[in-house]
């Protein structure tokens, strides 16, 4: 059987190589997930045991060149640009990085709310032009209310951090955890009631069908018009037209986004022209300490694999 292991993600930890490295396997990189082509990839997985993959597309003509592949190993937690149904179904297993990267989204999450509601790049870009005490009032985090879409890992880490701000926080998610939410003294409402009363709505929701584009105009219009939306899961949860046409009207406080419909974001985006919109390069869980944690994550699946064991954090889907 062949060692070789292909990497796409360039934060792909050292440690993580010297343990591949050490349990015998051999460590190739492709270019850089955003600059890799799947023509790269195609070259360099004939032969590969193992793939990390980053963010890139992993389409099934692309895996049916990996001869020897055993496992697909994503480097994060999202897997709707891989094709894992045909990974499934010619006996290749599909892991992803569970639980490594919650700290850091859910810091980033907090740094949004932060960011947008007391317009923290607004007033550094003035203060870098020379203004001094631009007469604008913001909004404090402090008790107000915080609506949780999503109460995975990521959810509950970032229902952890605002519950320092004395927050009432409120919960939506389509299987609730209701031991959680008591000992977290978190309340698990509908998705109505969390818009109208929440001062803040941070997105934690897996993409799929009935979450496609939750967040539209009739969304918007129940939300407080003090209220900030913060993206940190998925940017298809969202439709930019009219989370734009809301902003501009100034009929929500305003957005903090991490993601967006198709990325990198349009240089001609209206999201640009707004002062009220914190945007970021989809980076929550770009942390030091978050890349070595999945690197290592995926690392342990590879030699896992080897041994003959079973994968730790398989995809949940079943054939």
């Amino acid at each position: 059987m062949t060692n070789k292991v292909l990497v796409t993600p360039d934060m792909f930890h050292q440690d993580a190589v010297t343990l591949l490295k050490e349990s015998g396997f051999e460590v190739v990189f492709t270019k850089p997930t955003r600059h890799v082509t799947e023509d790269e990839v195609r070259q360099n997985i004939i032969d590969a045991v193992a793939y990390v993959v980053g963010s890139n597309p992993l389409t099934a003509r692309t895996i049916s060149e990996g001869k020897e592949l055993k496992l697909i190993a994503r480097f994060g937690v999202g897997y709707d640009a891989i094709d894992w149904r045909y990974a499934m179904q010619n006996g290749i297993t599909v892991t992803v990085t569970a639980g490594a990267n919650e700290q850091s989204v859910a810091d980033m999450a907090l740094a949004l709310m932060l960011s947008v509601s007391r317009q923290i790049p607004y007033f550094d870009r003035s203060i870098r032009e020379g203004q001094w005490t631009p007469q604008i009032l913001t909004h404090e985090m402090w008790s107000k209310t915080v609506g949780i879409m999503g109460t995975g890992r990521i959810g509950k880490a970032v229902a952890k951090r605002v519950a320092g701000f004395d927050a009432t926080i409120l919960a939506y998610d389509a299987y609730p955890d209701y031991a959680w939410a008591e000992r977290a003294e978190v309340t698990y409402v509908s998705k109505e009631q969390l818009l109208a009363e929440s001062d803040y709505i941070s997105l934690h929701l897996p993409l799929n069908k009935e979450t496609d584009r939750i967040v539209d105009a009739s969304f918007l219009e129940q939300m407080k018009p003090t209220a900030f939306l913060i993206n940190t899961a998925r940017g298809q949860l969202v439709d930019e037209s009219a989370l734009y046409e809301a902003l501009a009207r100034k009929s929500i406080g305003g957005a903090g986004l991490d993601v967006y419909n198709k990325e990198p974001l349009s240089k001609d985006s209206p999201l640009y022209s707004l002062d009220n919109c914190v945007l970021t390069h989809h980076v929550s869980s770009h942390t030091k300490e978050a890349m070595r944690r999945m690197s290592l994550l995926c690392a342990e699946e590879i030699i896992r694999m080897g041994k003959g064991q079973p994968p730790q954090h398989s995809i949940p889907e079943k054939l």
